[in-house]
């Protein structure tokens, strides 16, 4: 073999060598990522579009994220958590500027970590976001409530794609606790302006909830405008906290806790209970929204576990309980 070559050879081997090197060195922080590639879609001028990339910290050591970065300004990245402790999750957000920019969009996000060792993972994001549909607000938003039976939201949808017979034919979504109205309020020199008055029905189950209405058009390039939802229902009654560990008593030993009570209207305690009569809960007085209830705790004569269940009901019929549980050490001889 000719020596210039050889060295040629010499060269583009150790390159390879590199190459995979490093590639196996990024291997364990792209396996925290269950996926690393997202498509918006094609969505609306001003909507809200937001995707989160989950990843869980598979190993030992602390996972530490050092810096986030998009390749372009139509998505901006941010993190929920910096560090991740072993098992824990956390998520990667990219936010679509769909305000800001319109028609092909995608963006390169760079993720770098510095612990346990340096790596660089990188995720995709792309979509559309169309000029002629324009959305205000962005995303139908009920906030935190125990009862949404009085809440009505609306959001104008405004079409300027030139269309004179453009129309929203029908409204979609999987989501079963949503009532949906379509009023038309502006139909000239093709632009189409409708209202969309959304309600959540009283039976919504306690929690946090994000959904999407699909707004099915005539359209035959673009059939369906996504509409986001969230809101976050709340309990009637909520007890901070849910549980009491008391650890370690001595025999005898008596202690006293508060269980804070909020309710979503002004309302009176009716009755504060417990199933064991070393605990002893005192009813807070007058009609309001939060009460402090002083809670008792006797430790017992007998070594071993003690549990107990603290029960509270309202005058509007609501009700919620505490677990308690302490242990009792043996006393001195």
């Amino acid at each position: 073999m000719h020596p210039a070559w050889r060295l040629g050879f010499v060269i583009a081997f150790g390159l390879m060598v590199l190459a995979a090197d490093d590639a196996s060195a990024q291997k364990w922080a792209t396996d925290m990522f269950a996926e690393r590639d997202h498509d918006f879609g094609t969505v609306a001028k001003n909507s809200e579009a937001i995707y989160e990339f989950q990843f869980k910290n598979l190993y030992q050591e602390d996972v530490v994220i050092r810096s986030i970065r998009s390749s372009c300004g139509c998505i901006s990245p941010s993190y929920t958590k910096q560090r991740l402790k072993s098992l824990e999750t956390g998520t990667i957000v990219a936010k679509y500027n769909t305000d800001k920019f319109v028609g092909n969009r995608s963006a390169t996000i760079t993720v770098t970590f510095e612990k346990p060792y340096y790596a660089e993972v990188q995720l995709k994001a792309s979509g559309v976001i169309r000029g002629d549909v324009v959305m205000e607000p962005g995303k139908l938003d009920f906030g935190s409530a125990s009862s949404f039976s009085e809440v009505r939201k609306s959001l104008v949808v405004d079409y300027r794609g030139g269309l004179s017979n453009w129309k929203i034919v029908d409204v979609t979504s999987t989501f079963p606790h949503v009532r949906v109205s379509l009023q038309e309020t502006q139909r000239q020199r093709g632009r189409v302006i409708y209202t969309v008055n959304v309600r959540l029905l009283p039976e919504l189950t306690a929690g946090r909830h994000q959904t999407e209405l699909m707004l099915v058009t005539n359209d035959p390039n673009n059939r369906e405008i996504p509409v986001t939802i969230s809101a976050h229902a709340l309990e009637a009654l909520q007890v901070i906290p849910s549980q009491f560990d008391l650890g370690d008593l001595a025999p005898g030993q008596q202690i006293t806790k508060h269980i804070l009570v909020r309710s979503a209207e002004d309302c009176q305690i009716s009755s504060a209970t417990a199933d064991n009569p070393n605990v002893v809960p005192t009813v807070s007085a007058g009609t309001k929204s939060m009460h402090k209830i002083p809670v008792i705790f006797t430790a017992g004569s007998s070594a071993g576990p003690m549990t107990a269940t603290v029960t509270i009901k309202t005058s509007q019929g609501a009700t919620q309980s505490v677990a308690v549980r302490a242990n009792v050490t043996a006393g001195s001889e």
